[in-house]
């Protein structure tokens, strides 16, 4: 026997409910929520009320967070070479009147051929840090006199001893301004992250026992067969 036109119109809405509360838990952190101890029907029409609203909240937040999560993923990695430059540059007499160039060296000896061929070293116009990092090369850092910055760059290319390479929308900026630049993003970055986590969180502890995926979902295909074998009230 076929579903009559009001029978027909619940399985639709409650169909289209469901598919909006899988939507909503995809965006919520992975935990366990309280069940509600509110009636099928109650919960029902009470999420069909807010769901939208919760919908677009919680899919914002979610592309908000997907937003700062690639970012970080493209800046995080030069947070470990980061903290290496960090720790360099702290050795070093800052001034605007140099420029600085930060360079990766396979070993000890690819340092040390670059040492025999910056004649700055002799005259004191140019200066080289080298330090281990984690991945087991050297990042080194030569701060030089402008005017032969220039200089140093295209010897390091004959050598083929690249520059530490930077995200290309920063390219315009000095090296210690990339540096910098780089250090607040990615700290703006994890509090943004720990921000929009806490109220994806928030929203679930709040509301995750009226949406929650033991309770509204299961119901709402509960309520369907019941409307579809007649037994709804």
């Amino acid at each position: 026997m076929l579903p009559d036109e009001k029978t027909l119109f619940e399985k639709i809405f409650l169909e289209d409910l469901e598919a909006k509360l899988s939507r909503l838990f995809a965006c919520l952190p992975f935990e366990n929520i309280r069940e509600s101890y509110l009636t099928p029907r109650p919960i029902i029409e009470t999420v069909s009320r807010t769901i939208d609203s919760h919908l677009n909240l919680c899919e914002s937040l979610y592309r908000e967070k997907d937003g700062i999560q690639r970012e970080l993923s493209e800046f995080g990695s030069y947070k470990s070479f980061l903290a290496t430059i960090s720790s360099m540059l702290d050795k070093m007499q800052l001034t605007p009147d140099l420029d600085y160039i930060g360079i990766s060296l396979t070993d000890e000896k690819s340092a040390t051929v670059l040492k025999e061929c910056l004649d700055c070293l002799a005259d004191a116009s140019c200066e080289l840090l080298t330090v281990p990092s984690e991945t087991g090369n050297l990042v080194g850092l030569i701060a030089a006199t402008k005017n032969i910055s220039e200089d140093i760059r295209n010897l390091l290319n004959k050598k083929q001893m690249p520059e530490l390479s930077f995200p290309e929308s920063i390219k315009h900026l000095s090296f210690i301004e990339k540096v910098e630049y780089l250090q607040e993003k990615i700290r703006e970055d994890e509090a943004s992250l720990h921000t929009v986590n806490a109220e994806l969180m928030e929203f679930s502890h709040r509301w995750g026992p009226l949406h929650g995926g033991s309770v509204a979902a299961p119901i709402a295909a509960r309520v369907i067969a019941r409307y579809l074998g007649g037994s709804a009230q």
